[in-house]
């Protein structure tokens, strides 16, 4: 495939293809067509007739853009995010791109979702669909539960992207149970409820589900053990505590973990204490429960641990990266790491680590990357270690 890359004063790069363009505004676009036509070739984005992928990052994109756009037949893959000029009235023309298969379309519009919803249903050939949110956005009462209902004929779907919809409550996941494809579900920040779960079931395809930032706790982790497929599991800041980790044994295929830090650690001080209840944050004594889980590849500790858990970690000979940023791990708990033969990448960053404990990561010959930023780590021991692992990237 030949590229053209073109150099442009406003972006630092840009590159254009005949199946491929990635562009940060219309005001880049409009820069490349003139710097195209003074070489004598005069090209507008509609005559690119074989663009299959096309990402938009900034506020730029209007309803008259969205017009030229659905010029694209080709287009499969179409990646809006934080449009404020945006309406479901200019989201129309995008009706004609019959071969679409991904749409983002996060934090585009914070009036008329439920048009947005309607419009969705239409897009029959989706397999991705991102309506997320902004972390910080008002709630919009019509992104909500009961609107849908207007996804359920996206037969085809297999990743649905809910970030941040705090209006969702989980019963409208319900409406969603013909999705038989759907292998990644993402309801970050959203304000699902145990029971809610259980309408998880008929999603028997499901690999990755995303529920950090939730309200969830033990009794909505039974749910998840019907997912006999599920191969990656966040439950960052949740209410979870050690015992609910129990559960997770039934999840056979777990390959990626990322847990650590209840909500309740993390309440902001001007929220509702009602909507952060205390609970006990999942800590050293909770990883017991995850000893006998040999599948897992990724293992995620957030803050919450520290050289007491990792000797819990010792069988999980499997594991070919493991997070510790931010733990109380020290050398001494390095020691429980050297049976960890498969371990590619490790992040110790802001743990209190020093040059003494690099000793015990020289067994790791596997290591190929090593985060050890926000140490007590100096150069000369990077340099010891090196001497070691040669092959192993290590950034401090």
């Amino acid at each position: 495939m030949k590229t053209k890359t073109v150099l442009i004063t406003l972006v630092s790069l840009l590159l254009l293809t005949t199946t491929d363009l990635m562009a940060q505004s219309t005001k880049d676009l409009k820069a490349t067509q003139k710097y195209l036509k003074s070489l004598g070739k005069e090209y507008t984005l509609k005559e690119l007739k074989t663009l299959k992928e096309l990402t938009f990052h900034d506020k730029e994109v209007t309803d008259a853009g969205l017009a030229v756009l659905s010029h694209l037949k080709n287009l499969r893959k179409l990646y809006l995010a934080g449009f404020d000029d945006v309406s479901a009235k200019g989201l129309l023309h995008l009706k004609k791109l019959g071969k679409l298969e991904a749409l983002g379309l996060a934090n585009i519009m914070r009036q008329e979702e439920k048009k947005l919803l309607i419009l969705l249903k239409d897009f029959k050939n989706l397999k991705y669909l991102d309506i997320s949110a902004a972390p910080v956005s008002q709630p919009n009462d019509e992104l909500n539960d009961a609107n849908l209902i207007y996804l359920k004929d996206l037969k085809k779907l297999e990743s649905l992207h809910l970030r941040f919809r705090r209006e969702i409550n989980g019963a409208g996941l319900a409406h969603l149970k013909g999705l038989k494809n759907l292998r990644e579900l993402d309801l970050t920040g959203t304000n699902i409820s145990d029971d809610s779960l259980v309408y998880l079931k008929p999603f028997k395809k499901l690999q990755t589900l995303d529920l950090s930032g939730t309200a969830l706790s033990d009794v909505g982790l039974v749910h998840l053990k019907v997912l006999k497929n599920l191969r990656s599991l966040n439950l960052w800041r949740t209410h979870i505590t050690n015992d609910g980790l129990i559960h997770l044994k039934e999840l056979k295929n777990l390959e990626e973990l990322t847990i650590g830090e209840s909500r309740s650690d993390s309440k902001p001080q001007d929220e509702d204490d009602r909507k952060w209840p205390l609970t006990e944050p999942i800590n050293d004594a909770g990883l017991f429960h995850l000893k006998e889980m040999r599948n897992l590849k990724k293992l995620h500790l957030i803050i919450t641990f520290s050289d007491e858990g990792l000797v819990h970690l010792k069988k999980l000979t499997s594991l070919q990266e493991l997070e510790l940023n931010m733990t109380g791990v020290t050398d001494a708990g390095l020691v429980h790491l050297k049976a960890l033969k498969s371990l590619k990448q490790l992040d110790l960053g802001g743990t209190q680590v020093t040059d003494k404990g690099l000793v015990h990561l020289k067994a790791l010959k596997s290591l190929q990357n090593l985060d050890l930023a926000d140490t007590k780590v100096t150069d000369k021991g990077v340099k010891q270690l090196k001497k070691v692992l040669p092959k192993c990237r290590i950034s401090r």
